[in-house]
């Protein structure tokens, strides 16, 4: 296997896995730090609108 497609793979799958985890620890992080319903629903539906920019 090329060494460049392999970089890219690894690459691809570490950001994969960040921004999941991230998905969960944000919300979980504005709980924790007092965060109201509604900052919850905005930081939550936040990725949903992002291809809106």
């Amino acid at each position: 296997m090329n060494k460049a497609f392999a970089c890219i793979c690894l690459s691809l799958g570490t950001a994969f896995v960040v921004q999941t985890m991230l998905l969960v620890a944000v919300p979980l992080a504005a709980i924790e730090l007092g965060a109201t319903p509604l900052m919850l629903g905005l930081i939550v539906s936040a990725p949903m609108y992002y291809p809106c920019f």
